[in-house]
Order: structure tokens, then C-alpha cells, then sequence
């Protein structure tokens, strides 16, 4: 059985189930946003019980997920979940583009810093709970700004789907995939250093003045690019905040020039660093 989270909150009708894997972002912002409002729910392990993705892919979505009955919303739409789950909930207003693009090179910058400190026998330390190693958990960090470039090029959001349509974006993919695997420290902050001035050139070129206004498809639904930036700058926060956690607290390193609450402020982020 998954962990049953309880509260003085009653839910009628069919009982909130919660699908989510470690060291995901999305579904550690899921979790705390049910637990936040009180909201009863299964929260279910997918990494201990894999057979209950069947159930997750009955209701048409993947993970991170919550489900009631035979309807479920990804666990990215909290605007969804909300209306699933019957409470209120007025979403916080979304940066600028102008302050994300800000939030992006304050946190990318920290992320190379933090890539440049790690041990050398650190590079394949894996967190407890995830099957991950720092390696890869920084190239993750640095590639995850992409889809949101890729959805500019083709106003599609490619979320959790590496391949793309886009054969550059397939190249820029593969190479974070090769220095995850077998990168060196300088190689990986090397990586990471690439996507921001990828993101930069975009700004430069187009993005200054673009509205992010456009909606694309996305597995979560219909959303405007300006909501994908703000995924992008985000999920690339919290990884970072993982990879400073991991440096400190389970590597032993004093690191230096770290990651600091004012780089992360107005960004959506769970307050939890991983689950």
C-alpha cells in the first residue's frame, strides 16, 4: 500500500490517489501542494509498485499524477488538481520574462560553480532514494531549459521526452547524456555553461520582446510559453538546490559562492529539496 496522508479536510466521492517517483520535482510539488490544503490522498511509489502504473495510465496521464475515480490530472497542472480534488486555489502570478531570464543565469551560474566543486569520487555518489548518480543529476539540471527552447521552434512541449522533433535539440540532448555519464567536472560544468548561452542567444536574438504569449500542447494540457519558461527556470532551480544539498550535507564539501534564497525568490519551487 502507498502512505495514506490524512487531515481534517473531508473529500467526498472517489478517494485522491497521488503517482510519483523520486527525485522527480514535479511530483515533490504535487505532494506538498495536497499536504498544503489539507487534502487526504494515497501517495503511491511508483518506483516500489510498478504495476499501478497500469492505473495511472487508465486515466489518460502519466507521472507525477493524481487520480480520482477513472479522471486524473498531471502533477504539474495544480490549477487541475485543485478542480479535481474540490478546493480553491488562485495560482501566484508568474515572473516577468525579464526576471526569469535573471533567475536562470543567477541559478545556471551556481550550478557550474557547484559542478566544479564535487569530488572527484563524487561524481557517482547517488542519492538514497533515486538511481541517479551527481553526473547525471547535473547534466539533468543543465538540460532542462531545452524544452523550453524547443517549444519556441516548434510550439510543442516535449516534457519528459528527450528525443524531440528537432535534431538539434536530439544533439544537445545526447551530449548532456554522454558528460552524465562520464563527464568530468570540468566537462559538466563546461555543459552547463553551453545551455545558458544557448538561452542567451535566444533572449538576445528573439526572446526580449517575445509576449510568451503563444499556447502550445503540452501533457498537461494547453499552456502559454511564458508558463513553459517558468517550468524551465524552476526545474533548473531545483535541481540545483539537490545538487548544493547532495554537496553539503552528504559529500561533506564547504561550498563555496553557493546557491542563496534571493536567486530562487518568486520561482514556484516545492520547499522540500527532494523526496
Amino acid at each position: 500500500m502507498g502512505t495514506v496522508m490524512t487531515s481534517s479536510v473531508i473529500i467526498e466521492g472517489p478517494p485522491v490517489e497521488a503517482y510519483w517517483v523520486p527525485g522527480c520535482s514535479a511530483c515533490l510539488r504535487m505532494k506538498e501542494f495536497l499536504e498544503k490544503h489539507n487534502v487526504p490522498f494515497e501517495a503511491v511509489n511508483l518506483a516500489e509498485q510498478p504495476e499501478r502504473y497500469a492505473r495511472v495510465r487508465s486515466a489518460g496521464v502519466t507521472a507525477p499524477a493524481v487520480l480520482r475515480g477513472d479522471k486524473g490530472v498531471p502533477g504539474m497542472d495544480l490549477v487541475g488538481i485543485a478542480a479535481l480534488v474540490g478546493i480553491d486555489y488562485d495560482p501566484p502570478k508568474i515572473l516577468s520574462a525579464a526576471e526569469l531570464k535573471d533567475r536562470y543565469d543567477d541559478v545556471n551560474e551556481a550550478l557550474q560553480r557547484l559542478a566544479a566543486q564535487i569530488p572527484v569520487e563524487g561524481l557517482a555518489y547517488k542519492s538514497p532514494d533515486r538511481d541517479r548518480s551527481m553526473r547525471e543529476l547535473i547534466a539533468h539540471a543543465g538540460s532542462a531549459i531545452q524544452e523550453f527552447l524547443h517549444a519556441t521552434e516548434v510550439d510543442s512541449y516535449t516534457y519528459g521526452n528527450n528525443n524531440g522533433e528537432n535534431g538539434a535539440f536530439r544533439a544537445r540532448f545526447a551530449l548532456g547524456g554522454q558528460v552524465g555519464q562520464a563527464g568530468t567536472r570540468e566537462e559538466l560544468a563546461q555543459y552547463v555553461k553551453q545551455m545558458k548561452a544557448e538561452f542567451v542567444t535566444w533572449w538576445e536574438t528573439t526572446g526580449y520582446d517575445d509576449p510568451l504569449d503563444r499556447v502550445v500542447g503540452t501533457p498537461f494540457g494547453h499552456v502559454k510559453l511564458h508558463e513553459i519558461l517558468e517550468r524551465g527556470v524552476w526545474h533548473t532551480a531545483q535541481h540545483t538546490r539537490q545538487v548544493q544539498y547532495f554537496l553539503q550535507d552528504r559529500l561533506g564539501v564547504d561550498v563555496q559562492d553557493p546557491l542563496t534564497a534571493d536567486h530562487l525568490r518568486g520561482l514556484p519551487l516545492p520547499e522540500g529539496i527532494h523526496a
